[in-house]
């Protein structure tokens, strides 16, 4: 520890390089097994929620029917067409996908590497609440993700895919527009997921309390649930379905705070 702390800015800069030459490596690496695997990633990944088979089409209409719904609430029976544009678009977006599995995949080495790097600056109680912020960040994180692949995705792909303004219009969604659309939903999933972590960052400096959140929690469940209406069909059940994680996380973000400031 003595060590660390005696370097210099120069020396401090040499280990940053090293560091970031590693995450570049992991990066890379990850990036050229997703290339390779190029027919597992696409047909049973990113194209999958396409498919009337998709995991979460069916365990939604086995809940529909479950409940003795109408079966015309279940999902997946979806018409449309992706289509490529652009001459070399295929290619492009199989580098794209690649470099942005690769940075996924990675994340978990990026952010060991983050507290490699800032871990000799912190005291023995900072090192155990760095390692904790650290490990619930990332799975916050995934779980995220995963709540957009295959809850945010699914929904929200159905209702455009059989939205239409008139019957002479049919649905042809270019390759490029359908991979920005569900990488979109995905990400954002995943950092929304990180409202736990910037509620405790928020009530470290003060700015957010428990009871400030507690008293407004009605406002954030109407934002939740116009935030679920847009993202999904317009039904109750998949509102529901969606909005109730989210104000979940907003419940959660309470606890966190009145850890924070008991």
């Amino acid at each position: 520890m003595e060590e660390e702390k005696e370097m210099s800015f120069f020396d401090h800069l040499e280990e940053l390089r090293w560091h970031l030459l590693r995450v570049v490596i992991a990066v890379i690496i990850f990036s050229i097994l997703a290339f390779i695997f190029k027919e597992f990633i696409f047909d049973k990944v990113i194209f999958a929620p396409t498919h009337s088979n998709f995991i979460s089409y069916e365990y939604w209409c086995l809940l529909i029917k479950k409940l003795n719904l109408s079966e015309s609430l279940c999902l997946g029976n979806n018409t449309f067409e992706i289509i490529n544009t652009e001459m070399a678009g295929q290619f492009m977006v199989h580098i794209k996908i690649a470099l942005g599995l690769g940075v996924i995949l990675a994340f978990p080495y990026m952010v060991w590497e983050a507290w490699r790097f800032i871990s000799p600056a912190l005291k023995i109680n900072e090192l155990r609440a760095s390692r904790t912020a650290i490990l619930i960040s990332a799975s916050l994180f995934f779980i995220g993700v995963l709540f957009g692949y295959f809850v945010l995705t699914p929904f929200s792909l159905d209702f455009l895919a059989k939205y239409n303004v008139s019957n002479i219009v049919s649905n042809m969604f270019s390759l490029t527009n359908y991979i920005n659309f569900v990488g979109t939903l995905v990400l954002a999933s995943g950092i929304m997921f990180q409202m736990p972590i910037l509620v405790f960052l928020l009530a470290k400096i003060g700015l957010v309390s428990a009871t400030l959140m507690k008293n407004y929690w009605r406002y954030a469940f109407l934002i939740c649930m116009i935030l679920a209406a847009i993202i999904t069909p317009p039904d109750v059940a998949s509102m529901i379905m969606v909005g109730i994680p989210l104000f979940g996380l907003y419940l959660l973000s309470i606890f966190v705070a009145q850890k924070v400031n008991p």
